[in-house]
């Protein structure tokens, strides 16, 4: 394709996205490639709009919120650069715009210069950090401001790093679709109790996408509440969360469709001693028909599991029929899968895998029906990954009379330490793709 006969509207997205991401340096050897470039980028005032103070001389900052005009702004002003002298005139320009901001990733320091009044009826991203000086909240939520304009209805993502729970409340509304809260970097900060992260989910029923990172809950503190439903939630991922199994336990999610669960690890790989509850609560919890996420399709479970978590982990699978993408990235997989765990339950996820009747009693076949991509990595040996491939990969026959399973596409495993070379092309002749997750090992060994 010639690339005159490119839209100018697709270029300047693409150089809204190169400021984004490098600055307003991004645009002078921009405006050197040609004429139609150079045209489009001094007619495109948006360009101008998209101000971050990091990396930038004072007298190129105040050149740009002037080229900015009335723009529609999109404002990064790092909590540390608020009390540096060489851009206080350039801040100070970009609060009185505040009206026209869209998005803000600023500090409390920096917000708390602005008047919500201004900001909520055009403000629809806010990625909000700790300031310096740790202002209390009520310095930008006035009455004034609450009665007049009541719920933030422009606010649909907020990103809450390091905050107290006064500041977080206010930003929360069924107006919010996006919502990640990341606790702070020391212990103190990061404390959140189980029942206040229940409490901000309660805020924002209609989210589709959530992220809760470095939560220092305590299992202690939990209290009996009211299940939270979100209806419209799509994506759920927690990332050095304590207590999973209470705070999931507290959550329906009805229309799910990926969950990500990633433990609080060591130094050592293992999970801190105060985050040893069972995820079994959550499995079985989950498993309850008003908590079924029938429409999941992709579950990632790092390092969260206890070896006697698995059989309900086993039991919770065989209710997901729509389930693709299956990650498990946990130690507690092979090791439940050892003989000395017999007489336990089913414990093998090798075997349920591959047996056509893993999903009783809930159902007559097979363990995720619908599963195209398995991702395990844990110890295990590449025979029993050989029994998934033949009864799953669609290339050897079916196993048992009734329905077979959806063809298994892609393995991802370590196999040089559980297999020979014979077992691994073994492997590789039952399936489309098998890659090993091994350190040193190229990604894809078919030869």
């Amino acid at each position: 394709m010639d690339c005159h006969s490119i839209p100018p509207e697709i270029f300047a997205t693409a150089f809204e996205i190169g400021v984004s991401l490098w600055g307003i340096r991004f645009v002078p050897p921009v405006c050197l490639v040609c004429k139609r470039w150079n045209a489009i980028v001094i007619g495109t005032s948006s360009l101008w709009g998209i101000i971050s103070v990091e990396n930038i001389q004072p007298s190129a900052l105040q050149s740009q919120i002037t080229r900015a005009k009335s723009s529609p702004l999109v404002v990064k002003i790092p909590p540390y650069h608020i009390t540096r002298k060489p851009h206080e005139r350039a801040i100070e320009r970009l609060i009185r715009l505040s009206p026209n901001w869209i998005s803000a990733d600023v500090g409390t320091d920096s917000l708390t210069r602005c008047h919500w009044g201004d900001l909520c009826s055009s403000l629809g991203i806010l990625n909000l950090r700790q300031g310096f000086t740790r202002p209390e909240s009520s310095a930008f939520f006035n009455d004034e401001d609450r009665s007049a304009w009541g719920a933030p209805l422009k606010l649909h993502s907020f990103s809450a790093h390091g905050l107290e729970k006064s500041w977080i409340l206010d930003f929360l509304s069924p107006s919010i679709k996006y919502f990640h809260f990341r606790g702070g970097v020391t212990s103190t900060q990061g404390s959140h109790s189980t029942s206040d992260t229940l409490l901000y989910l309660s805020r924002i029923p209609q989210a589709t996408t959530i992220e809760l990172e470095n939560l220092r809950h305590c299992h202690r503190d939990f209290k009996e509440c009211t299940t939270v439903v979100l209806y419209h939630l799509r994506t759920l991922k927690l990332s050095s969360v304590l207590c999973i199994p209470n705070l999931l336990s507290g959550v329906s999610t009805p229309h799910l469709k990926t969950l990500i669960v990633a433990a609080d690890i060591n130094d050592w790989g293992r999970r801190i001693a105060d985050d040893t509850l069972p995820m079994a609560l959550f499995f079985s919890q989950w498993s309850q028909p008003s908590f079924i996420p029938y429409r999941l399709h992709t579950l990632e479970l790092v390092d969260c599991l206890l070896t006697t978590d698995v059989p309900f982990l086993i039991r919770w699978l065989s209710r997901l029929p729509n389930l693709i993408r299956l990650i498990l990235i946990d130690d507690a997989i092979g090791q439940a899968a050892t003989p000395s765990t017999a007489g336990t339950g089913q414990v093998s996820l090798y075997e349920a895998l591959a047996s056509p009747t893993a999903a009783a009693p809930v159902s007559t076949g097979w363990l995720c029906p619908s599963l195209m991509q398995l991702h395990l990595d844990t110890d295990l040996a590449v025979i029993d990954l050989i029994g998934i491939a033949r009864a799953r990969g669609g290339i050897a026959q079916p196993v048992g009379n009734g329905p077979s399973p959806a063809r298994l596409r892609r393995l991802y495993s370590p196999l040089c330490p559980g297999g020979n070379r014979e077992e691994i092309s073994m492997l590789i002749s039952l399936m489309d793709l098998v890659e090993c997750s091994c350190f040193g090992c190229v990604m894809s060994i078919r030869e």
